[in-house]
């Protein structure tokens, strides 16, 4: 599966068309690093991204906790998509343990330092996941 940022299928068709003929698998990306848009906005990008692949992943920056509960009601509006969504910073962190519960198939860590911002780390995750055990 090849991810690839929503912005870059929307504006190059040369590579959709490629994609398309190679029947390449997609997880189709698409990030806020400054904030976490309104419901609509992020209904309406789920829908224009889905036209691309099933497989879809939207992420924004948290300013707040209500922000990342946006993030994870897109799982009650996913349809039949494969839906990976939370949200970064230290707002955001629960956003990516709890996308595992409403059916993110996995979320992103780091091997040891985080890489973005609220990113556990491999081992932290493994910690909090087993605590349902």
């Amino acid at each position: 599966m090849l991810d690839v940022e929503y912005n870059t299928l929307k504006n190059d068709t040369a590579l959709v068309k490629y994609l398309k003929s190679t029947k390449t698998k997609l997880l189709v990306s698409w990030h806020d690093f400054k904030k976490t848009p309104s419901t609509a906005e992020l209904k309406k990008k789920l829908s224009q991204m889905s036209k691309f692949s099933s497989n879809v992943k939207i992420v924004s920056t948290a300013k707040s906790t209500n922000d990342s509960t946006r993030m994870l009601e897109l799982y009650s509006k996913k349809g039949k998509n494969n839906l990976i969504s939370f949200a970064m910073g230290d707002f955001g962190r629960i956003s990516r343990i709890l996308c595992l519960y409403l059916g993110s198939p996995y979320t992103y860590v780091s091997l040891g330092k985080a890489i973005a911002p609220g990113q556990f780390s491999v081992d932290e995750i493994k910690k909090i996941t087993n605590l349902k055990k």
